[in-house]
């Protein structure tokens, strides 16, 4: 009998958390903001900030070790938005960049010698 109303409670947790994110469920916070999940959906909805959707963007060639289009995006970025919020990780990234192509050189210079 315990372990039945173990059960049950744990499957309306699980039903409740479910209606609770479905898109268009919003939150009234304290202060009186609101909350929506839907605007966490990822990805599907752009950015609306000019400034952090070009980052983003050439962030993306981080992860996909575009070190060249990562050079070039960074510099624009820090051209465009030279005291920007994403500045320190720009120049991070940025450096970043730079000694992976450096490194990528250095390895296509190498010659074997027997």
């Amino acid at each position: 009998m315990k372990q039945e109303r173990k059960q049950f409670i744990l499957g309306c947790l699980v039903i409740l958390g479910i209606f609770t994110a479905r898109p268009g469920f919003t939150t009234a916070r304290p202060n009186g903001t609101v909350f929506s999940p839907s605007g966490l959906s990822g990805g599907a909805e752009p950015y609306q900030n000019k400034e952090l959707e070009q980052f983003f963007k050439v962030k993306t060639q981080v992860f996909n070790r575009g070190w060249a289009a990562v050079q070039s995006g960074m510099g624009q970025y820090l051209k465009d938005y030279p005291s920007g919020k994403m500045k320190d990780e720009a120049l991070y990234w940025l450096a970043q960049s730079q000694d992976r192509l450096a490194g990528e050189e250095s390895e296509t210079s190498k010659t074997i010698v027997l």
